[in-house]
């Protein structure tokens, strides 16, 4: 299963477009390469050959066997997403096992974003993933969301909604996401869009 998420800079119809351009890269790389990193570095040539003024991309691609479960990805400056999984805990000498949900946040290195440098030579990574877990993935929109006091809703906010609400199916914890983030700007207009 070959996957992104991705945020362009700028506004409005020039940063659409190029997010459109993003998306058909992708297809098309993905359907040739089968690193995430591979993909990335693809990406990166096509949109800094494009001398895009500017304009770039910050993107998590991955690639997920959902055979094995062994997930290979590549974040080129974007969010951290978070995983929801299940830790196995024993209740005194009894052996019994308890089921609690942790949410933690997926390891990253400190790529660039797409198309913010020529030859930047981005590094991918894998993680093992099991049956019952969640990778939740979200844009800036969503932890940056403002207050009338211009306070942001904050990574360490979005992080302990993911725990209060870790065991919610997909569409639920989005729509939780999405509710918090309304709330919090108490009918404030943002200026970023949220994509999770």
């Amino acid at each position: 299963l070959y996957f992104c998420v991705g945020d362009v800079t700028g506004k409005g119809v020039p940063a659409a477009l190029l997010m459109t351009v993003m998306r058909s890269l992708f297809r098309t790389n993905a359907s040739r390469e089968s690193e995430a990193v591979s993909i990335v570095q693809q990406l990166n040539t096509a949109m800094c050959e494009e001398q895009t003024d500017g304009y770039f991309a910050t993107m998590f691609v991955g690639v997920l066997d959902l055979t094995t479960g062994q997930l290979d990805y590549c974040n080129a400056g974007h969010e951290r997403p978070i995983i929801l999984s299940e830790k196995i805990k024993v209740k005194s000498e009894k052996l019994i096992d308890k089921s609690e949900k942790m949410a933690t946040v997926l390891d990253n290195k400190r790529n660039l974003p797409v198309g913010a440098l020529p030859g930047w030579q981005f590094e991918g990574q894998q993680v093992q993933l099991t049956a019952g877990e969640m990778l939740f993935l979200y844009t800036d929109g969503l932890n940056e969301a403002r207050d009338a006091h211009d306070r942001p809703l904050s990574r360490d906010r979005v992080l302990s909604l993911a725990r209060e609400h870790s065991e919610e199916m997909p569409r639920h914890l989005v729509e939780l996401m999405e509710a918090a983030a309304y709330t919090h700007a108490a009918g404030i207009e943002q200026s970023d869009d949220i994509t999770m």
